[in-house]
């Protein structure tokens, strides 16, 4: 999952959420620049991919990407899954979604003082632009991809990853449920996630 799957298996402590989101960029040569709290997020997001990559829906629903992206293909089902994540939101949780980004928003501009400067701005201007909105359409699905285009050995055609998710929506609707149970179950096993953000839906 990306940044949008990482704020829905966050906790309620800001912090904390901090830290996981921003899991990515904080490797371990900067763990020593980083409070008890934030950590605890940096170590939430590292067993979330663990798990994710783990997932039998997720090894399944990436199968249909292998032949247009190859090595890619985990990459672009993560930013996909944040798509369709969006796209059922009201099927899945009880909070709306303008009013948990919103959460997400103030509780990051409220902590990110918390990370390395370097890292404190790139994640502020993040939330200053509600970059998990981008997630809930097609051109901000394009946009995405294209930025991760810049950081790719290859181009990540979004219009391409919409094509292919056209044809297979049904499967990815139909596994999304079951590939957030399974992850929501793992990580309140790893004891990392005490206090849950956002309510599931029954």
């Amino acid at each position: 999952m990306n940044y949008l799957g990482h704020a829905v298996f966050s906790g309620k402590n800001d912090a904390e959420m901090l830290g996981n989101l921003a899991g990515d960029f904080l490797k371990n040569q900067y763990h020593h620049l980083l409070d008890k709290e934030v950590l605890q997020g940096v170590k939430l997001h590292r067993q979330i991919d663990v798990i994710t990559d783990d997932n039998p829906y997720f090894k399944e629903m990436v199968v249909p990407l292998r032949a247009s992206f190859g090595k890619y293909s985990g990459v672009v089902l993560d930013v996909l899954l944040d798509h369709v994540i969006a796209s059922e939101w009201g099927q899945l949780f009880e909070v709306k979604f303008d009013a948990f980004t919103g959460s997400v928003y103030s509780g990051v501009l409220s902590e990110c003082d918390r990370l390395p400067n370097w890292q404190s701005e790139i994640i502020e201007r993040m939330a200053r632009s509600s970059w998990l909105d981008a997630y809930r359409s097609e051109e901000g699905l394009r946009r995405v991809f294209h930025r991760l285009s810049q950081k790719a050995s290859r181009n990540l055609d979004g219009g391409e990853v919409l094509e292919l998710y056209k044809r297979e929506r049904d499967t990815y609707r139909e596994n999304l449920p079951r590939f957030l149970d399974y992850n929501q179950k793992k990580i309140l096993k790893t004891r990392l996630l005490i206090s849950p953000r956002i309510e599931w839906k029954n």
